[in-house]
C-alpha cells in the first residue's frame, strides 16, 4: 500500500520540538509585563485499530501541558499527508477525529494556545501527531536509526541491513519518504532501501518512513536521523546506549551523554536537540555550549527511544539513540536474573499489556497467590517483534532449558505463570518453533500462529577481531581479503548459536562477501573483507545494540609478470587482437590488455595499437610485446604470410573424348607477386560427374557426351579463391556428309563431302578414304561424285571407321541438250559436265520413252549423237526424240556437229 506524506508546511516544522509563537494582536500595555511562557507540546504517536470502526478519536491531552498550569485550547489540526484530510477537532477536549476505514499512516500538525489573564501575551506552540491505523495492534514503532553523511553526498540505507533483527518480518517499505531538514530521499520498495541525497547545509535531517505488512492490514513507522557534516574525517561521534529500565511513570530524569560522545580533534561538544515519540524530552541548558544533558519524562509504561544530537561548533554533527524504559504496573512476578547474569523479562498480563498498548492474540486465566490474572498470549511473530521493540530477543531453547534447570518450580519460587507454554526462538520447521512447558521442562514444536507466553532476554555479548590482516588490494573486486571474526557469548561465557551479526564499514573502498551472518556452534561469524585501495580501514560489527570497531589493513599488490598471447600467423592485410595477462605478487591474474604499452620490433611489417590490435602490412616477421608498471612481457613472434589473391586453372576450357583423360593444372597467385602449383591441394568438382568426372588431382575423364563445368577451389589461411573450366565438351567420334540432300537434273553431277570428328575434336576430310555406295536414280564411279540417273529418288551412303552416313538425292527435270559438237568432241564435253566420257549410251529404255514420255519441243526431231559408231567406218550412230519416244536416226560422219545428251540424261527411271 502506498504511503504519502505531503511536503506542504514542512518548512515550518523543521525543528524537532514544538515551537512557541506570540499570540494576539492587541498592543502591549505599558504596565503589563510579558511573563507568560509558551505551552509545551510533544510529538504525539497514536496507533488505532480498524476493528473499532471507521471513526477514531485521537487525544492530545497527554502530549500538551503548560508550565504555569494555564488552561489550553486546541487551535488547529492540519493534515500533512496527501492521503489524509484535515480532521474535525474539539478545541476544549484537546482531541481530533480521524475517519478512515483502511490501513493508513497520517501525519498532522496541531497548534495549542494557553490562556492567561493577559490575552495579549498568550502563546501558541505547534507540534506533530503521527496516527497509524491498522487491523492489528502489534508494536508499530520501528527502532530509530542514525547515520552520518557529508554535504552534497548520497547515501544508500538498506533497512534490512541496518535494522538487522529489528527488521519487521513480512513487511515492505512504502513509497513515500518525509524529509525534515535539508536534502531529499526516495524509496526502493523492491529492496527495502532508502536513497538519501544530502543538501548543501550542515545539520541533522530526519527521514520518516512507514512499512506495510504483506497482508495490507498493519503499518509501522520509523525514522532515520542523519548528521550531515562538511567533512566526514575529524567529525564527532555518538554511540547508542541503554539508560535506566525502571523509571516510574510521569517521573523526570536527567540523562548525561558525555561518556558516549567524543571528538577526534578535541573540540567542545554540545547536545543541541533531543527527540522521542510520546515522551517529553528537553535539552537541559540550550545556552551552554558544552551542555551534554537532557531531561526525560513519560506518562505511559514502555520503552522509549530518544534521539540526541551533538555538534562540534565547526560544521560537524553526530546523532545516536538512548533507550529508556518506564516500568510497568506492579504484579506478583518480576524479571528473573540467573547467576550468569542472564535476565528473563516477566511475562505480560492483560492490565499491563493494555496500558502499554500491546496487541495480543489470546488470554489464559491463572490463579497466582490466590488472585486470578489474565495472562496475555502472543503468536511467534508478535512475540518476536515485542522483544525486538525492547532491544531484546526471544530466548533460545537452550536458554529456556537453562531457566528451567535453575527454576524447576518457577510457579512457586517466582510466581511465574505456567498456564501455557513459552515461546523460544529455535525453529523446528518453516513455520514451526519450539516451545517449553515450564512446569515440566518439555520442549515441543508449535505452529507460529499459536498464542503462547512470551519472555525476552538480552542478546549475548559481542567481541570482534581481525584474524587475517594485511591482505593485498583487490582488482575489480577479485583477489585477496582480510577476515574479521565476531563472537557472541551468553552471560555465562557460553557461545550463542544462530545469532544474527552484521558487519559494515565507513569507507566505500571496502567490500564484504556478506554483511549479515548467523553464528555457528562456536558462536562465531566470519566476514571476508576486501579493498581496492591500500591503507587501514575501520570495520564495524553490530549485534543488536552492540557495535564494535576494529581495523583492517590492506597492502599494495605489485605486478610481477606479463604474458602476451594470441594469433601468431597472419596473412598480409589481416589483423588480430592480442591479449596481455598480468600476474601480481599476490598470485592474482587479470587482463591488462588495454592498460599496457605495446611495441612492435618491426613496425613496417606488423603494427600494434594501445589496445593490442595488430595489423599485417607486409610479408615477414616481427616480435610484439607489452609493458606496464615496470614489468615487461615476452616478445610474441608474429609471422606474416602472403595473401592468396587468385587461382588460375589451365586450360580454361576443354574438349575431351568419351573414355579419354586430360590433366588440369591449378596455380595460386599471392599478394607479393609469387605463385605456386596447387593442383593436388585444390578441391575439384564437376557439375555433372556422369558426363565428366574430375579426381582430386585435377584429372578429367570423359564419361558421356555433353557439356559440363569444372569448379576449382583453393584455400590458404582464411582466404579462398575459385576458378572454373568452361565449357568442358565431352564428345564421341562422328561422321558427317554434306550436303545431306540434293536435287539434280538427270545426268547432272553432285559433289558430296565426307568428314570425320577425330580424337582431337577436329573435323577432317575423309571423302577419298570412305567407302561409298549409291542406290535409286543415282550413278557414281568416283568417290563423292554422284550423278542423277534418269528420273527418281536415290540415296548416297558413305562409311568410315565403322561409322555410316547417308544423303538423299532426287534426279528429275529435263536435262539440257549439249552441242552441237563432233562425235569426238561430245566425249570431252560430257566428261567436263558429269565426269563420264561419252554422250548418251544409245540403249533404248524398256518403254522406249524419252524424258518419261514428255515431248520436249526443242529436242524434237533432232539427230542426237550416241556413243556408238559403225565399225570400219567414220560414222557415228544417232537417235531422234520423236513424240516422247526414242527413235533411231541415221548415221553421220563423226566430224559432223550434232546435239547430244550426256550419260544419265536420257534414261528412264534410272535405267
Amino acid at each position: 500500500m502506498k504511503r504519502s506524506f505531503s511536503s506542504v508546511l514542512l518548512s515550518t516544522i523543521l525543528l524537532l520540538h514544538g515551537c512557541g509563537g506570540e499570540g494576539g494582536s492587541e498592543p502591549q500595555s505599558v504596565t503589563d509585563i510579558d511573563n507568560i511562557s509558551s505551552p509545551i507540546a510533544v510529538e504525539n504517536f497514536a496507533q488505532l485499530s480498524l476493528q473499532d470502526g471507521a471513526s477514531h478519536e485521537v487525544s492530545l491531552k497527554n502530549s500538551v501541558s503548560d508550565p504555569a498550569g494555564l488552561p489550553l485550547s486546541l487551535e488547529s489540526v492540519t493534515s500533512l499527508s496527501s492521503d489524509c484530510e484535515d480532521p474535525k477537532f474539539d478545541s476544549q477536549a484537546m482531541s481530533f477525529q480521524v475517519d478512515k476505514s483502511t490501513p493508513e499512516t497520517c501525519l498532522y500538525q496541531y497548534v495549542v494556545q494557553n490562556h492567561s489573564d493577559t490575552p495579549q501575551f498568550d502563546k501558541t506552540v505547534s507540534s506533530r501527531s503521527y496516527v497509524l491505523l491498522s487491523e492489528t495492534m502489534t508494536s508499530s514503532v520501528i527502532p530509530p536509526l542514525s547515520e552520518v553523511a557529508q554535504v552534497n553526498d548520497s547515501l544508500s540505507i538498506s533497512l534490512e541491513e541496518k535494522l538487522a533483527t529489528s527488521f519487521p518480518a513480512n513487511y515492505g517499505l512504502d513509497e513515500q519518504i518525509v524529509v525534515l531538514g535539508d536534502g531529499s530521499a526516495s524509496a526502493d520498495v523492491s529492496t527495502n532501501t532508502i536513497q538519501f541525497q544530502a543538501g548543501s547545509e550542515v545539520g541533522v535531517s530526519r527521514l520518516i518512513y512507514s512499512m506495510t505488512s504483506v497482508e495490507g492490514n498493519n503499518v509501522k513507522v520509523g525514522y532515520i536521523d542523519i548528521a550531515v557534516s562538511e567533512r566526514l574525517d575529524g567529525m564527532p561521534t555518538a554511540e547508542n546506549f541503554s539508560g535506566p529500565e525502571d523509571l516510574l511513570p510521569e517521573s523526570t530524569i536527567t540523562i548525561d551523554v558525555a561518556e558516549h560522545i567524543q571528538d577526534p580533534d578535541g573540540d567542545i561538544l554540545q547536545l543541541t536537540e533531543v527527540y522521542s515519540y510520546n515522551a517529553q524530552v528537553f535539552v537541559a541548558d540550550e545556552n551552554d555550549p558544552s551542555n551534554t544533558r537532557f531531561t526525560f519524562s513519560a506518562k505511559t509504561p514502555g520503552s522509549y527511544d530518544v534521539s540526541y544530537y551533538v555538534t562540534d561548533h565547526n560544521g560537524g554533527f553526530a546523532v545516536a539513540t538512548v533507550r529508556l524504559t518506564v516500568a510497568e504496573l506492579a504484579k506478583p512476578w518480576q524479571d528473573i536474573v540467573l547467576a550468569n547474569s542472564q535476565r528473563y523479562t516477566a511475562p505480560w498480563e492483560e492490565q499491563s499489556a493494555d496500558v502499554s498498548q500491546l496487541y495480543y492474540q489470546g488470554i489464559e486465566t491463572e490463579a497466582i497467590n490466590g488472585t486470578d490474572y489474565d495472562i496475555t498470549l502472543f503468536d511467534h511473530n508478535t512475540a518476536s517483534s515485542l522483544c525486538l521493540s525492547r532491544g531484546m530477543v526471544l530466548p533460545t531453547s537452550e536458554q529456556m532449558e537453562a531457566l528451567f534447570t535453575a527454576k524447576p518450580d518457577i510457579a512457586s519460587s517466582d510466581h511465574w505463570p505456567v498456564v501455557a507454554r513459552y515461546w523460544t526462538s529455535s525453529s523446528q520447521a518453516a513455520s514451526s518453533y519450539q516451545a517449553i512447558d515450564m512446569s515440566t521442562g518439555v520442549l515441543t514444536a508449535s505452529s507460529s500462529i499459536t498464542p503462547l507466553i512470551a519472555t525476552c532476554v538480552y542478546p549475548g555479548d559481542l567481541s570482534a577481531q581481525v584474524i587475517k590482516d594485511k591482505a593485498y588490494i583487490t582488482h575489480h573486486g577479485e583477489g585477496d581479503f582480510d577476515q574479521v571474526q565476531a563472537k557472541v557469548v551468553g552471560k555465562d561465557g557460553a557461545p550463542l548459536i544462530n545469532q544474527q551479526v552484521y558487519a559494515y564499514a565507513d569507507s566505500r573502498a571496502l567490500h564484504f562477501d556478506h554483511q549479515g551472518s548467523l553464528t555457528d556452534a562456536s558462536g562465531l561469524a566470519t566476514f571476508n573483507v576486501s579493498s581496492g585501495t591500500k591503507g587501514p580501514f575501520n570495520v564495524f560489527v553490530n549485534y543488536y545494540s552492540q557495535t564494535l570497531e576494529t581495523v583492517a589493513n590492506f597492502i599494495d599488490d605489485t605486478l610481477t609478470e606479463i604474458m602476451v598471447s594470441g594469433q601468431q600467423t597472419l596473412y598480409q592485410g589481416g589483423s588480430a587482437s592480442l591479449q596481455a595477462i598480468g600476474s601480481y605478487q599476490s598470485g592474482y591474474s587479470e587482463d591488462i590488455t588495454n592498460q599496457s604499452n605495446w611495441q612492435s620490433s618491426e613496425s613496417s611489417t606488423v603494427t600494434v595499437n594501445q589496445q593490442g590490435e595488430i595489423n599485417a602490412l607486409k610479408v615477414g616477421m616481427a616480435a610484439v610485446s607489452a609493458s606496464l608498471s615496470g614489468a615487461h612481457s615476452n616478445g610474441l613472434l608474429i609471422t606474416v604470410k602472403p595473401l592468396l589473391t587468385a587461382l588460375v586453372v589451365e586450360p580454361d576450357s576443354l574438349e575431351i573424348k568419351v573414355g579419354a583423360s586430360k590433366q588440369l593444372v591449378a596455380t595460386a597467385h599471392y599478394s607479393d607477386g609469387s605463385s605456386k602449383l596447387v593442383t593436388n591441394s585444390t578441391d575439384w568438382s564437376s557439375t555433372d560427374s556422369n558426363k565428366a568426372y574430375v579426381d582430386s588431382n585435377g584429372v578429367v575423364k570423359g564419361k558421356a557426351a555433353g557439356t559440363v563445368t569444372i569448379h576449382a577451389s583453393f584455400k590458404d589461411g582464411e582466404v579462398t579463391q575459385t576458378a572454373t573450366v568452361y565449357p568442358v565438351n565431352v564428345f564421341t567420334n562422328q561422321l558427317r556428309i554434306s550436303p545431306t540432300s540434293a536435287s539434280v537434273l538427270p545426268g547432272e553431277r553432285q559433289y558430296f563431302k565426307l568428314e570425320y570428328l577425330d580424337d582431337d575434336h577436329n573435323w577432317v576430310g575423309v571423302t577419298s578414304s570412305g567407302t561409298w555406295s549409291n542406290s535409286g536414280a543415282t550413278y557414281s564411279k568416283n568417290k563423292g561424285e554422284v550423278i542423277g540417273f534418269g528420273n527418281g529418288d536415290g540415296t548416297v551412303t558413305a562409311k568410315y571407321n565403322g561409322l555410316s552416313v547417308s544423303a538423299s538425292m532426287v534426279s528429275s527435270g529435263i536435262p539440257p541438250l549439249h552441242g552441237p559438237a563432233t562425235w569426238k568432241k561430245a566425249d570431252e564435253v560430257c566428261k567436263d559436265y558429269n565426269g563420264y566420257y561419252g554422250p548418251y549410251s544409245g540403249n533404248k529404255s524398256p518403254t522406249g520413252l524419252t524424258h518419261g514420255g514428255k515431248v520436249v519441243h526443242n529436242h524434237e526431231n533432232k539427230h542426237l549423237w550416241t556413243n556408238y559408231y559403225v565399225t570400219g567406218t567414220n560414222n557415228g550412230v544417232t537417235y531422234i526424240e520423236k513424240n516422247g519416244k526414242w527413235v533411231k536416226g541415221p548415221n553421220y560422219d563423226k566430224s559432223t556437229k550434232l546435239y547430244f545428251h550426256c550419260f544419265g540424261e536420257d534414261t528412264e527411271s534410272g535405267v
